[in-house]
């Protein structure tokens, strides 16, 4: 580990320096492409994105640049805030979904009509663009359970990112998509949490050098991103540790309901985490709800990993689709847990609960962080997981759920093929 490890900074202090040494090449500004009053038109348009005032005003961004586009048809820079303001308009809810493809079609514009002047400092930002529009495609595929097309874009988006750090290694927007690409691709590795605070850390002060900005450059459209994602990386390597311990005889001995059972060899993984059945049971004295999660298997207790997610309404009208191969549940919040050891009996990791919004950005804490209980038994080949009833809703009494188990931080198999179990809390 030692090992690998020092590899790895020594890759990352490489890459640091070879950075510093090519900082002033390959800057580029619109200024050297549009003349003030394109320059005025596109700025105009772009800041009802940068500055909304309303959830509409991405759109009507996007709105402004086309007008533009129809009077200046090879004005690049305006098709190419259309492209990337649509990802972001995409990203922010389901009901926006047409907006991936016309990010696709206004990147497509941009490009050609960029070939006909090309200027060799603005090319990784297509680059960049485009690894950005595949990342998004990849996660509809994702959301529908096609992991052979989700790997198929997430590679090429993994290639645009490297393709364009070839010809610019100091980009600092190229660094940004390189280090979240690592810390999606990586949950949990300590050296890849490493080397993503770096590149963050190193993209944080080129951006900073930029000085003379205008609000429709291309040059610095995910800086903002940088405190959300160095905070998550962080959280990794500032964790405190904590003790997961085998299961306690009073959990053990709970009575427990089976909800689900499962398949053998069904996961996405043969190698990871393969759930046999999944059980419920509540402990009315401490008022917790308490999940088992028994695999055909051998369990780990290295890098375990395990959710419930709830309907809590118990309305399948509502909520998110689940993302793995039962992907027709609906839920609204999930409890998960996903301890990475240490040493000993000494984790870190993620342990929380995340709702609608969390699970779209990847972030499985963001509602509550640290308020589940986590058990194991090597015996019985199984994991617990606890959550007081309060945290998950004050009232709660119906609701549906599935249960799913992993490791290394990673989700690999849901129970069940199809369906859900609903489940009557007996407070009695």
């Amino acid at each position: 580990m030692l090992t690998i490890l020092r590899k790895t900074l020594l890759g990352i202090l490489f890459v640091l320096i070879l950075c510093t040494l090519v900082f002033s090449q390959n800057k580029f500004s619109v200024r050297s492409v549009l003349d003030k009053s394109q320059l005025s038109d596109v700025e105009r348009a772009v800041n009802f994105y940068w500055n909304p005032k309303s959830k509409e005003d991405p759109k009507k961004a996007v709105k402004l640049l086309e007008e533009i586009i129809q009077k200046d048809s090879d004005n690049w820079v305006a098709s190419y805030w259309i492209a990337y303001i649509s990802t972001q308009i995409f990203r922010s809810g389901t009901q926006n979904k047409d907006y991936l493809d016309k990010a696709q079609i206004f990147f497509d514009k941009s490009y050609e009509s960029f070939n006909k002047k090309p200027v060799d400092s603005a090319k990784p930002y297509f680059f960049a663009l485009r690894s950005l529009i595949e990342t998004f495609k990849g996660t509809q595929f994702a959301a529908r359970n096609d992991m052979e097309k989700f790997t198929t874009y997430q590679e090429k988006s993994r290639q645009d990112v490297e393709k364009g750090l070839e010809i610019s290694p100091n980009n600092p927007v190229l660094m940004v998509l390189a280090a979240t690409q690592q810390i999606t691709a990586n949950r949990g590795n300590f050296s890849q949490a490493i080397s993503t605070v770096s590149l963050l850390e190193k993209a944080k002060e080129d951006f900073q050098k930029i000085k003379d900005r205008s609000p429709a450059d291309i040059t610095y459209w995910n800086e903002h991103w940088i405190k959300f994602w160095l905070a998550r990386a962080k959280s990794m390597l500032n964790m405190s540790t904590f003790e997961i311990l085998p299961v306690p005889d009073n959990i053990k001995n709970l009575k427990w309901i089976e909800l689900r059972k499962d398949s053998l060899n069904d996961g996405r993984n043969k190698n990871s985490a393969d759930g046999k059945a999944f059980y419920y049971s509540y402990q009315k004295e401490k008022d917790m709800l308490w999940f088992r999660f028994d695999l055909h298997n051998q369990i780990s207790i290295n890098a375990p990993a395990v959710s419930v997610s709830f309907d809590v309404d118990a309305n399948q009208n509502n909520g998110i689709n689940w993302y793995g191969k039962n992907s027709t549940f609906k839920f609204d919040k999930m409890v998960s847990v996903g301890p990475i050891r240490k040493r000993e009996k000494d984790y870190f990791g993620y342990n929380g609960i995340t709702n609608e919004m969390g699970v779209r950005s990847q972030n499985w804490v963001n509602v509550k962080k640290g308020n589940a209980t986590f058990f194991y038994d090597v015996q019985m080949n199984s994991y617990f997981l606890g959550i007081k009833r309060s945290e998950i809703k004050s009232d709660l009494s119906v609701f549906n759920v599935i249960g799913s188990v992993g490791q290394n931080a990673m989700w690999n198999d849901d129970f069940g093929e199809e369906g859900y179990s609903t489940v009557k809390i007996d407070s009695d």
